[in-house]
């Protein structure tokens, strides 16, 4: 013969407001992917500022490597992904879009993001 157990108060409870239990969990989790969505939009059209470039490296993805660089704008140490035939070097001025975002800042980085000292852009190196 089997032992029974007596019912758990909480087991009891679970049952009797499984539909409203489901309902709640459905209704956190489609407002916790809208919340994602939302964070992740730009509030606005983009604004150039610039700044100047402090490193140069690389980004591992599972779709392979990508040049970043690391570069001090308005303030802040930035980092930001660039083309492969970016031309940038440490020192370069950097052209970059500020986008506002519901938690503060974007950069990104413009086509063509870097000028030497003398106003040339970098890939005229």
């Amino acid at each position: 013969m089997a032992e029974h157990r007596p019912l758990s108060p909480f087991g009891a409870w679970r049952r009797q407001h499984q539909g409203a239990i489901v309902v709640a969990v459905g209704v956190l989790f489609v407002v916790g992917v809208l919340a994602l969505f939302a964070f992740q939009l730009r509030a606005g059209p983009g604004v150039v500022v610039y700044g100047t470039v402090t490193g140069i490296g690389m980004r591992e993805s599972e779709t392979g490597s990508r040049p970043v660089a690391h570069l001090e704008v308005d303030g802040r140490q930035v980092t930001v992904g660039l083309s492969r035939a970016n031309g940038c070097q440490v020192g370069d001025r950097i052209r970059v879009y500020r986008h506002k975002q519901p938690l503060g800042v974007s950069y990104r980085a413009t086509i063509q993001p870097c000028e030497m000292a003398d106003g040339q852009h970098a890939q005229t190196r």
